[in-house]
Formats: C-alpha cells, sequence, structure tokens
C-alpha cells in the first residue's frame, strides 16, 4: 500500500496544469491574447500590478479586487478605493473622483498587463507589471 501512495504521488508532481509558453527569440515570453471576460477579470484580480511607465509617480499601482473593488495607490498619494468592473470581453470601467474612467485590456499574462485608457485628453496606453513580494516603495527624492 505505501509503493501504492508513493507510486501515486510521484506521478502526480510530474502533473502540471498546462504547457509553458515558449518563450519568443531574445528570451522574451509571448504576451497571449486577452481571454473571455472571466478569464480577465480572474487574470486582473487579485494581483499587485505596479506601473513601468517612466512617467508614472514612483510605486504607481492598481489592484482589482474580485468583490469589484479597485485600489488605486502611489508611494507620493494616498490610496483610493473605487469600484470596477468588466463591460465586455476586454473593456474595463471605474470610477475616479466622480469621473468615469473606461479602459481597454490589450494584453494580460502572469506577470504582465497593459492598459489603454480613453481618458479625456486621449487614449493613453499603460504598462504594467506584477509586483514582487516584498515590494517597498521606492526612496523619494527629498
Amino acid at each position: 500500500m505505501t509503493k501504492l501512495v508513493l507510486a501515486l504521488l510521484f506521478l502526480l508532481a510530474g502533473c502540471r496544469a498546462g504547457p509553458e509558453p515558449v518563450a519568443e527569440a531574445g528570451g522574451v515570453d509571448p504576451v497571449p491574447l486577452v481571454p473571455q471576460v472571466a478569464g480577465v477579470r480572474h487574470a486582473l484580480a487579485n494581483q499587485f500590478w505596479a506601473s513601468t511607465d517612466d512617467g508614472s509617480p514612483p510605486g504607481s499601482a492598481l489592484v482589482f479586487l474580485e468583490d469589484g473593488t479597485l485600489l488605486l495607490h502611489s508611494c507620493w498619494e494616498v490610496y483610493r478605493l473605487a469600484r470596477w468592473e468588466m463591460v465586455s470581453d476586454s473593456a474595463l470601467r471605474w470610477d475616479e473622483d466622480g469621473r468615469e474612467i473606461r479602459g481597454d485590456v490589450i494584453a494580460v499574462a502572469d506577470r504582465d498587463l497593459v492598459l489603454r485608457l480613453h481618458l479625456t485628453s486621449g487614449s493613453e496606453e499603460q504598462r504594467f507589471r506584477r509586483a514582487e513580494v516584498p515590494f517597498v516603495c521606492p526612496e523619494l527624492p527629498r
């Protein structure tokens, strides 16, 4: 019986949820197409998405919670909570200071997120990377 249990555990240890994505030339992981609404919501939710854009304040981040709460964070400002929702397969919206922010999820993967926000000043693409733990705000200039 012990041998059977050990053999079963050994076999299960080799099982995986799916194949690893194949890296493109240059060692860059491919960014998958955006999955359907439930998949996009699941891929966005419960992750600390740190901005990788040069123009963003240090420590800018978004956290889309599954309950529809959005945490907007920056090391310069106090955090803010807002409501968010998926409105189509790849479109989302949230309320920020009484203004509705609409955007499209261009790409979402295990580590990377690309949003195109439709702002009053025009469309703006924003890039994020899933933050590694521990994460500490960068030192701010004094």
